[in-house]
This record gives structure tokens, sequence and C-alpha cells, in this order.
């Protein structure tokens, strides 16, 4: 009855453990996937920039050029 006992609190502290680690995956799993959306937004963002730098690159130069006819 002793052994019974003894690895039916074995089996509950292992799935307690396994609970535990459940949990935090879906912990992680929340970040990982709030941390992509993050860095997709950032990335729109850049793009965004990258382009308009462009535009205030290309009129710069057309400007430019007026200037030295």
């Amino acid at each position: 009855m002793c052994s019974r006992d003894a690895r039916t609190k074995q089996l509950r502290q292992l799935l307690e453990k396994v609970q535990n680690m459940s949990q935090s995956i879906e912990v992680l799993d929340r970040r990982t996937q709030r941390d992509l959306q993050y860095v997709e937004r950032m990335e729109n963002q850049m793009k965004g920039l990258e382009s308009k730098f462009k535009q205030v690159e290309e009129t710069h130069r057309q400007h430019q050029a007026r200037q030295f006819k």
C-alpha cells in the first residue's frame, strides 16, 4: 500500500510539472506572437520610411539638376 501511495504522489507531482510547463509554453507562445506582430508592424513602417526617403532623395536630385541647367 505504501509504494502505491508514493507512486500516486509521484504521478501527481509529475502532472503538476507538466501543467506548469504547458502554461509556460502558452505564455511564451503569446509573447512570441505579440513580438512577431510588433516586428511585422515595424517592418511595414520601415518600408514606408524607406519609400519616403527615396522620394525626398529623388526630389532633391531633380532640384539640383534644375539649378545646374
